[in-house]
């Protein structure tokens, strides 16, 4: 299977989160371009409340993280129900 190209990456994740396309760039640049860790980065990057005294961006990459797991886990369901 053909990995999409990185101006495709970055145009799924534009219409995907409605973000910029400047964010979505810099985001999967962040994020080794890994979409779904990308994804949930800018989920996470954009909520207000930050309960842990940690930076920012180390918040939302921890929290992009464990919905890229959880995401994992969903499709690998699915894939299986379908089988």
């Amino acid at each position: 299977m053909m990995q999409p190209s990185k101006s495709d990456l970055i145009k799924m994740l534009r219409d995907d989160s409605g973000a910029g396309m400047t964010e979505c760039k810099a985001v999967l640049e962040k994020c080794e371009w890994d979409y779904l860790l990308a994804e949930g980065y800018l989920r996470y990057y954009g909520c207000a409340i930050n309960t842990y005294d940690t930076p920012h961006e180390e918040w939302a990459m921890t929290g992009a993280q464990a919905y890229k797991r959880i995401r994992l886990e969903e499709i690998s369901k699915e894939n299986a129900k379908s089988r």
